[in-house]
């Protein structure tokens, strides 16, 4: 709808990008404008005048693409760093299954419900770690004040011609009621066909976050369908040297790339702002043929 108004930006190079739940609806997205770029005569409900997005590529940050999947590997990744003790690393054992049990037969309710039990039991003993990077137990809230006074400034809100829309929040108890039962779906078919269609994907991963594991995204990847699956499935990853350190690891085939980052959990930008930038700017360029 925004280009439909500002049709003199659409030409510019367009990209979609997110974390964390928006390993759900970053592939949506791209699929749809994909899809809504290949048939240009279809009308599109509350859009005037439709116009072609310049989808150059998309990219995902620690994001929740395949719950049953990803939460397989909680007790694996618990366990290996010394956050649970056998005892529950059994039981959660036991309730991956559940859950996987459940998704395949489609009740997201119970799914949802394992995967809180599963957590529980990894981390009960763990002394109030963050699940969102298990080198801190200090949390990200913090660091969201500034976020929030921002947004919600009287100048900023005009800019963004938002009108008189409730105050913002970082975390909104609404919303996530609402697109509870939907973090038990995933969209792994958009994904294989938006990759099929040559579009660049980034997906990175914190390898310090328990809540979504580097290690489940490295699962979720080789089961996608596409036209480099075998070749996916046989690469390795190399080391990512930045200013003479390693500061993660790459893997890529074709226009895929899988970057797993050091000394990061769920929010990589936040937790290692410089390693990020050079990734989006190694990534665009890519994108964009400048490499």
């Amino acid at each position: 709808m925004w280009f439909s108004y500002y049709s003199e930006y659409a030409a510019n190079p367009f990209f979609v990008t997110g974390e964390s739940f928006a390993g759900h609806y970053v592939p949506s997205i791209t699929y749809k404008i994909l899809d809504e770029n290949a048939h240009p005569s279809r009308p599109v409900p509350g859009v005037r005048r439709k116009v072609h997005i310049n989808l150059r590529g998309s990219a995902i940050g620690d994001g929740v693409t395949d719950l049953a999947l990803q939460a397989e590997s909680y007790a694996e990744f618990a366990y290996a760093n010394g956050l649970v003790a056998t005892a529950n690393y059994k039981k959660a054992l036991k309730h991956q299954a559940a859950l996987k049990a459940a998704a395949d037969r489609g009740d997201k309710t119970t799914a949802i419900n394992e995967w809180g039990v599963i957590s529980e039991l990894c981390l009960e003993n763990a002394g109030g770690v963050n699940v969102y990077n298990i080198r801190d137990y200090v949390g990200y809230d913090q660091y969201f004040d500034f976020s929030t006074k921002f947004l919600n400034h009287k100048p900023v809100k005009d800019a963004l011609h938002v009108g008189d829309v409730d105050t913002w929040q970082a975390c909104s108890g609404t919303v996530h009621k609402a697109l509870l039962l939907d973090v038990a779906a995933n969209c792994d078919a958009q994904f294989g066909k938006t990759l099929d269609d040559g579009y660049h994907w980034l997906i990175y991963n914190g390898l310090d976050d328990f809540i979504v594991a580097k290690i489940s995204q490295d699962r979720w990847l080789e089961r996608v369908q596409w036209r480099h699956t075998a070749e996916w499935l046989a690469a390795s990853h190399t080391p990512w040297i930045l200013n003479n350190e390693v500061v993660g690891f790459t893997k890529a085939v074709g226009t895929l790339t899988l970057q797993g980052i050091r000394n990061s959990g769920h929010l990589v930008p936040h937790d290692v702002p410089e390693v990020s930038e050079a990734m989006m700017d190694r990534f665009i360029k890519d994108a964009l043929g400048k490499h």
